[in-house]
Order: C-alpha cells, then structure tokens, then sequence
C-alpha cells in the first residue's frame, strides 16, 4: 500500500512517500525570497533544487505590482500546488476531476483513499485558506492557458432581483460558486453582527460626543467613523487619505470628493484595496496610476462631511494651538509623498503626538467604543469586529432604508463584482423574522379581501 505523511517543521513542511512501510520518496517544495535594488523577488525550487521557471515569472514578473503581503500567499499556494504535483507525479495540464477533489483535500489537511492508495496529513487548514488557496491556483492555471474544467466548475448557489426603472424586479442575477469551493460556517455563543446598524451607529457618536475630548480629537474621530459609514470607505482607504486628496466637487463646491490611491510612502494599513500598486516613484507618471478606477478612485463626500474635514484640517496644524513638539513631528514625520507636484503633502489624520494615527491606536479606541456602548466583539475573527463593519452597514443601509437595487450597491461599494457585493447583505434575525411576518400578514390580508 502506498502511502504519504506530511512532516511539519520549523522551515516549513515536507512529505515523505511510502510503499507499506518502506520510504520510496521525499518531496521538498523550497521557497525563498530575496531583495535586490528594492525589490522582493520570489522564488519556488522543486525537490530537486531546481527553479520552478513558470512561478518566477508569475510571481515577480506578471504580480509585479503586487504588494509582498498578497504574494505571500499565493506562493504558498504554488508551493502546495507543486507538492500535489509531484506526489501524483503528473504534469498539471493532466489533472482530471479525481485529481482537483485529492488536491482539495490535500490544501484542507484530509486524508483520502483509493485503489489502495491512502495519504495522511498532520496539518489542518480552514475553510477559508482552502477557498483563498484554490483561487490562487485558478489565477495561475489561467496565466499559464490551462483549461481545467473541474477546478473551474461553479455552481448556481442564489439567485437575486435587480437592475434598474420600473422593471428592476424582472432581472434576475445568478450568484454562483465554484464546485470545489468549501462552505464556511460559524458558530458562535454570543451573536456578533457583521455591521453597524443605524442605531448603533447613533449611540457610537453620541458615546463619542460624552467623551469630552478636545474639538480635534472629537472631529478626528467623528470623521473617521462618518467616512466608513456615510460613504463606505474602508479603514485603510481613510487612514491613507492626504491633502492633496481632498477636493471641491467640480459641480458643486459645498460638496467634496476624495481620491483613494496608493503611495509609496504608505504604511501597510494605509494602503487603497483596490486601486493600482505602487513598487517605485516612477509608478506616478504611469498612464496607469492616473486612470480612474485603474489608478484611483473617487469617493462623493457630503456638504457637513467635506465642512468637518476642512476643519479638522485647519486647526489640527494650527501653530497657536499646537505645541512646537507636535509641529515638528507634523513637518518632519506627518509627511507623504505628492503625487501632483505638492510641495507640503501631509497625512491628514493625526494622533496626539502629530504623527499619522496607526491602525492600532485606531482599533484599541474603536474597541473601547464597541464594548462601552454595547456592541459584541468577535475576539476570533477580526473580520467580524471593529472598522469594516461600518462599511457593511453602509450597504445594509442602501439596501434597507434607501432600498437600492444590487447594482447600485455594488457601484458605490466599487466592487468589480456582484459576488462581492452580496457578501455585505447579512440581514439580522430579527429582521429576516420581522419580513416573514410581513409577507405572511399581507399575504392573509388580501385573502379576505
């Protein structure tokens, strides 16, 4: 009987083949990376200390522009992808149906059987890296032109109403799932929502307003919260904003606009999620970077918004309100680089010291916030918790008070698809409860008419 087992080590993990009890074969996928003039290049090495050519180029030539952070798990992936390869011993344009579910199971750490053939594992992977570690291998079966048909199978798992006019409700779109994907569920003792209801939203500012921190504290986070909930920034897109990326709306000047793009001179959790990646300066003169919705984005920013911000602006760099500690950390450690030929950009939010406020000072007040007026605190899963909630019940709030179609959500979401969006719609119980009720009243109150 053949048989594999995985070995954990400290340096990563390996596998060892045998037939009954005799050691026929050791797989060693080797990964390793190095910085040359400022970059990290990537590297996966086969068992036979040979460079896998096809992940160099994909790596560090086709995701150049990838951040390390994201690169770090695809190779990861590959590297899993590789091992798979070399257990089955066959080339990966050959992989069948059986082949795809071994290699699911492989990623999740579960044994399988068949004609005799039994693997082990000592490593148990979640749903979530299954799923994440799958979607890296598609995207790279697709650079290299494979057509694998069970790897890319999907499933209709939904289907929703939208689009818009009078006839929005007749267009129904098909929300689907890949095959091998895995179902994530969660179970918790304590509810946790995945948003901020209108309510809560509320009782946060007014926690905020009993604070009696001084105005530019109380302005900095009042914006803050008010740019992920109001126009459905994510955290980091806030954190990263300049001055240069304020602006009067073109139309109408009482109302503002902000450019969401990326830096070299960002911090990892300043970063625009979806806008272009910057590796060098020169990136900033690139057609590219200076397309919209390639290179940026630009978020709509409210009359009272776009007035506080200004505000906060002004007199967070006030020099006779400020001590000249503050403002030489302003000048000196507040300062980000200018995409539009800025002489004095500067990070707009600040913490006490005049320094760009950090997401972990961000966090360990937002969770102080959370827990004084109420509000559960997934302390497992970070997704669940604190700043990306606003940003779901900014499109629970579309959905549910201005009831807007799914694509209108998505557009001001900027997601690039309808999946992503139908992420964010997690009605309550209550409220799921509440429209059953609903449904079933109106439907009795017209049977007697």
């Amino acid at each position: 009987m053949k048989w594999v087992k995985e070995i954990g080590t400290s340096k990563g993990s390996y596998y060892k083949v045998y037939i009954n009890e005799i050691e026929i074969k050791t797989i060693k996928i080797t990964r390793i990376k190095r910085e040359r003039n400022g970059f990290i290049y990537f590297f996966l090495f086969d068992s036979d200390g040979r460079v896998i050519n096809e992940v160099y180029r994909y790596l560090n030539i086709e995701k150049k522009h990838e951040s390390v952070n994201s690169k770090e798990p695809m190779l990861n992936a590959l590297k899993l992808l590789y091992a798979f390869k070399e257990i089955v011993n066959k080339p990966l344009d050959k992989f069948d149906r059986m082949d795809i579910a071994n290699l699911s199971n492989f990623i999740l750490g579960i044994g399988i059987e068949k004609d005799k053939e039994t693997i082990n594992y000592i490593v148990d992977r979640g749903g979530n890296t299954h799923n994440m570690y799958l979607d890296s291998i598609r995207r790279f079966y697709k650079y290299l032109n494979i057509d694998c048909h069970p790897l890319f199978a999907k499933r209709i798992v939904n289907s929703v109403r939208g689009g818009y006019g009078i006839l929005a409700h007749t267009k129904e779109i098909k929300v689907e799932k890949y095959n091998m994907n895995k179902s994530i569920t969660k179970r918790s003792d304590i509810f946790v929502p995945k948003y901020i209801s209108l309510k809560e939203y509320k009782n946060i500012i007014k926690y905020i307003e009993r604070l009696n921190l001084c105005k530019t504290e109380y302005l900095r986070d009042r914006i803050i919260i008010d740019l992920m909930y109001i126009t459905g920034m994510r955290i980091g897109e806030v954190l990263g904003l300049t001055y240069e990326d304020i602006k009067e709306n073109i139309n109408n000047p009482s109302y503002g606009m902000a450019y969401l793009r990326n830096r070299i001179s960002d911090k990892s959790y300043q970063h625009a999620k979806t806008c272009m990646k910057v590796k060098d300066r020169s990136d900033y003169d690139t057609g590219r970077y200076k397309e919209l919705d390639g290179g940026y984005q630009i978020v709509d920013i409210g009359p009272n918004l776009y007035h506080d911000i200004l505000e906060y602006m002004d007199i967070s760099r006030n020099i006779f309100s400020v001590s000249e500690q503050v403002m030489d950390n302003i000048a000196n450690k507040a300062t980000a680089d200018s995409v539009e030929g800025r002489g004095d950009n500067q990070y707009i939010f600040l913490n006490k010291r005049g320094i760009p406020l950090a997401l972990s000072g961000w966090n360990k007040f937002l969770k102080k916030v959370f827990v004084q007026v109420g509000i559960n605190i997934d302390k497992m899963k970070k997704k669940n918790s604190l700043s990306h909630r606003f940003r779901h019940g900014y499109a629970m709030y579309l959905i549910d008070n201005e009831k807007r179609t799914i694509e209108y959500v998505q557009k001001k979401m900027r997601h690039r698809s309808i999946q992503s969006t139908m992420i964010y719609y997690n009605p309550r119980e209550e409220d799921r409860l509440k429209n059953v009720e609903s449904m079933e009243k109106k439907i009795r109150e017209e049977l007697h008419r």
